[in-house]
């Protein structure tokens, strides 16, 4: 076997053990990272089982730190620091520190690479400075704004922040990583390198920066390094392979000898290449699964196999999923901690107290949602009993009340025992947030303990984040004045971001379950990769800097196209040692409309010319546990239960009658009819902060009885119209304050309800008054005969060979007789249209959910006619949301109308009743987007 094309680390090992032979040299090694190191090991170990030396090995930041003897502060420390530096130099006119904290970290991470890749920073920011101020050039010479002058004055002090934050911390003897790497790379010819080696060598890199280029090279010429890479022709001889982009850069610019023996592995016969294309993140997780187990089943040693999240969300997913024929699992990458539930619970903290209020008394009040959230998390339930914080989100939903001392609340003991502190007001101060949080993670900690089968897990990520929070105390004792409980919850955020929970297991045995970045310089035969999705493999463009594109190529800095470049190489380096690759991509668009499979799918589905390839499109069997359509069938039990709630002896409340609303409801769908009438599942709903559409509905319609009340039974003039004009808003403001239950209109969404019920109501009592004009010109005339009526009528059907006798209940808004036609008429707050009311075929009122509202006044009309025979009766709708449109009135049938709506009614409740007619889900999944149970039916 050609040596070239043996696998990278063994190609390392050879290479350490030759140079070791030479004259007993010593030897140390700088890989990207520490994983590699122990795969080399592995390799060391088996080419030379009796050597008991280990060799020295470093990542590029530790070889770098050792041989400065310096070890950089952090990024969040860097922020502080730098703020003590702006603050300085901008005096009043300086951001506070919350504000700073929305763009400081872009520009130190520009301070760092303008130190990395070794660029005169002066030259540098006077061209942005210049760039910048021609953006801003007035070519008329009018004065430029205020905001256009503190616009300039940013970006001309970018040079000046830079150099005055590097000597700030010159002379506090702290350094940032750029810095030290800056002073490694410009003084190493003068001091040379400090390390108890004889020779380097660097192994497997690929985007150098400017100073890891200047010491390799330096070290390289002077015999004192050698440089391995780990790379493929397949992309290096490509000039328009991406991949190959830094590595062609080198080839000219480095010694020739660098790269010889350069392996040629991609697109052998021996490779075979499957591209996979399944819809949904937990498709991809599920058809892994399955391969896992064929792969099983075929007896294939997993050492070799590893699986690859793009997407480092799928991580818990995946090991859900893992089939047990696979004996062993190590997970190589680490799951953000931020992303775990727990942690959840801090940033409703923090919104609990972010958006309270204090009154003139000092009595601080909550935020009705915040208090819910915090009582849903399950680490709350599990201090306070599931029982307890369920009763107390039922009383918070009871109330109207938005904001909430819930500590003075009947039932509060509890609460206030056991999590008061959490409700003491922090009153913008850090150290008194800081405690709380301190506390909280402390409780949690040692409820746990007492746990006997808690989640391990959940323990580990409270003790990191409970010593972010003792760190953050510490920031806030060294930088008194500058964090508030605002800039708190951002650098607390920020911290978490900066951890992960690792994950324990032996990392030379078994399946590998790992991210992109761990797969450097490691080999595997079987390669599973998921999420090869364009924006996640490569990652979006979006490359965030203040230094405009072209003036950073023109520096040398990087640009998103080298970031490009660097994620293809990762792709390519990864599959270029493997037999067998699994390509999986989500067939589905997310909500930006991204989902096409990645560009490197079409790059080797067009390039590859001698491995194996295949592409299919997936359907993976859901887990055993996934619920199918869902069926109840009508026992005797089930229609004795209906027949008794409509029965006119046994209704006898004005509720227990069959209704429109719930004709409608069985129409729609008649699952959802069964559940909300007649199971015991009962859907748990958070009130809304604004007025809810039953509430806003209830509110006109009080106020149009109220107002209408004093003419009932009377012809209508329009003098009446205009009183009524005069008392709306009175009338309107007392309705709303009673349905809301509260002692004045909020400002916000209260407020904003109550204005457009004041305008729609105002408009239609306009059009009210135009038309009583112009239908007394015109000799017509309308009295009001009832406002919001109870109608009931009792209807006996056929069923099963059975007579069923049935109450039917409705309430009209408002009748009236008009030119000796009586109205049954609805009041609607939202949109409605003339189609609403129309029909074809009579019996698609019986059938058509979009039908609904025809269905609804021919019910009314059902039963005002059972005690008013004689009157000439019709039914409309009063569109109060756009009055101008006129009553619109549903179309009338033959004389025999009321037998016809009577005889479509009877089949309609016949129905229910039908034991062959199971209750079950509608097939049109759009109509459960605003249902109660979608959730039972799983479609969220």
């Amino acid at each position: 076997m050609n040596t070239a094309n043996s696998p990278f680390l063994n190609r390392v090992a050879k290479r350490y053990l030759e140079l070791t032979d030479e004259n007993q040299r010593s030897v140390c090694l700088v890989f990207p990272n520490r994983r590699a190191s122990l795969f080399f090991r592995k390799e060391l170990l088996e080419l030379n089982p009796t050597n008991q030396w280990v060799p020295e090995i470093f990542s590029a930041d530790e070889f770098v730190r050792h041989s400065m003897q310096q070890h950089p502060i952090d990024s969040v420390t860097a922020l502080f620091e730098f703020y003590t530096v702006y603050r300085n130099t901008e005096a009043e006119k300086a951001d506070p520190f919350d504000v700073y904290l929305t763009w400081a970290p872009q520009l130190l991470h520009d301070f760092e690479e303008v130190d990395l890749y070794l660029v005169d920073a002066d030259a540098l920011y006077k061209c942005v400075d210049a760039n910048y101020a021609m953006e801003k050039w007035s070519p008329d010479q009018q004065p430029i704004s205020e905001i256009q002058k503190a616009y300039l004055h940013f970006w001309s002090m970018m040079g000046i922040w830079y150099s005055t934050f590097r000597a700030h911390l010159t002379s506090k003897k702290l350094s940032t990583t750029g810095m030290v790497y800056r002073a490694f790379a410009e003084n190493i010819k003068e001091k040379g390198l400090q390390l108890d080696c004889d020779k380097v060598l660097f192994c497997g890199f690929s985007a150098l920066n400017g100073a890891e280029q200047k010491i390799i090279k330096f070290l390289e010429k002077t015999g004192r390094a050698e440089v391995i890479w780990d790379i493929d022709n397949y992309y290096i001889d490509d000039e328009l392979n991406e991949a190959g982009h830094f590595f062609r850069k080198y080839r000219n610019d480095w010694a020739a000898h660098t790269f010889k023996n350069i392996p040629a592995r991609i697109d052998s016969p021996a490779q075979q290449f499957e591209f996979i294309g399944v819809a949904k993140n937990l498709g991809q997780v599920i058809e892994t699964g399955a391969l896992l187990y064929e792969l099983a089943s075929q007896g294939e040693r997993f050492e070799d196999t590893a699986v690859v999240l793009s997407d480092e969300r799928l991580l818990m997913p995946m090991l859900e999923v893992i089939p047990e024929k696979v004996p062993t699992v190590n997970v190589t990458m680490s799951y953000p901690l931020h992303q775990l539930p727990v942690m959840g619970l801090y940033s409703i903290v923090f919104d609990l107290h972010r958006r309270c209020r204090t009154s003139d008394k000092g009595a601080t009040a909550y935020y009705f949602k915040d208090v819910l959230r915090l009582l849903r998390q399950p680490n709350i339930s599990q201090i306070l009993g599931e029982a307890y914080c369920q009763n107390f989100i039922k009383q918070i939903n009871k109330s109207s009340h938005n904001y909430l001392n819930v500590l003075n609340w009947e039932n509060s003991a509890e609460l206030n025992a056991k999590l008061g502190f959490l409700f003491k007001p922090w009153n913008q101060i850090a150290g008194n947030a800081i405690w709380a949080l301190v506390r909280i993670t402390e409780l949690l900690l040692q409820k746990n303990s007492q746990i006997e089968h808690h989640l391990g897990y959940t323990n580990d990520a409270l003790e990191q984040a409970k010593n972010v929070l003792n760190r953050l105390s510490n920031y806030d004792t060294q930088y008194p004045e500058i964090l508030t409980t605002v800039s708190l919850q951002r650098v607390f955020a920020q911290l978490l971001r900066q951890l992960s929970l690792a994950f324990y297991g032996e990392p030379l045995q078994g399946l590998q379950l790992m991210g992109l970045l761990e797969t450097r310089n490691v080999e595997f035969k079987n390669l599973i990769l998921l999420s090869v999705n364009e924006g996640i493999l490569p990652a979006s463009r979006a490359h965030r800097t203040f230094i405009p594109f072209d003036i950073a190529i023109d520096f040398g800095l990087p640009t998103y196209r080298d970031r490009d470049a660097l994620f293809a190489y990762h792709f390519y380096r990864m599959i270029q040692g493997a037999e067998r690759i699994w390509l999986i991509y989500n067939t589905e668009n997310d909500e930006f409309g991204k989902g096409e499979q990645s560009r490197f799918i079409t790059q080797l589905k067009q390039e590859l010319k001698h491995a194996k390839q295949s592409q299919s499109i997936r359907i993976p069997e859901l887990p055993a546990h996934q619920n199918g359509p869902i069926r109840v069938e009508k026992t005797p039990d089930i229609i004795s239960q209906i027949k008794v709630r409509y029965n006119p002896k046994e209704a006898d409340d004005d509720k227990r009658g069959l209704s429109a609303t719930a004709l409608k409801a069985f129409v729609n769908c008649s699952l959802s009819y069964y559940l909300r009438y007649f199971s015991k599942v009962k859907p748990e709903e958070d009130r809304e902060d604004e007025v809810e559409a039953n509430q806003f509905g209830t509110i006109c319609h009080k106020t149009l009885q109220d107002l209408y009340e004093p003419f009932a039974g009377k012809v209508l003039q329009a003098k009446n119209i205009e009183a009524m004009q005069v008392k709306l808003l009175e009338v309107l403001k007392r309705n709303f304050l009673e349905e809301l239950n509260v002692k004045a209109i909020e400002s916000g969404k209260h407020l904003l309800a109550f204005e457009t019920m004041k305008n729609m109501l105002r408009r239609f009592l306009k059009y009210e008054l135009n038309t009583q004009i112009e239908d007394a010109k015109n000799g017509i005339f309308t009295s009001i005969v009832a406002l919001e009526t109870n109608l009931k009528k009792t209807l006996t059907i056929a069923s099963n060979g059975e007579e069923i006798p049935l109450l039917l209940i409705g309430n009209a808004d408002r009748i009236d007789i008009r030119d000796q036609t009586t109205r049954i008429l609805d009041y609607k707050t939202g949109g409605t249209q003339k189609t609403d009311i129309s029909y074809n075929s009579f019996e698609e009122i019986f059938t058509r959910p979009d039908r609904e509202k025809a269905m609804q006044l021919m019910f009314y009309q059902l039963l005002y006619a059972d005690k008013n025979t004689q009157d000439s009766i019709q039914s409309g709708i009063v569109p109060l949301k756009s009055p101008s449109k006129g009553i619109l009135m549903v179309k009338q049938l033959n004389e025999d109308h009321d037998n016809q709506i009577t005889d479509g009614f009877s089949k309609l409740i016949a129905r229910i009743f039908d034991p062959s007619e199971a209750f079950e889900q509608t097939d049109e999944v759009d109509r459960c987007k605003y249902c109660d149970f979608k959730g039972l039916c799983n479609r969220l």
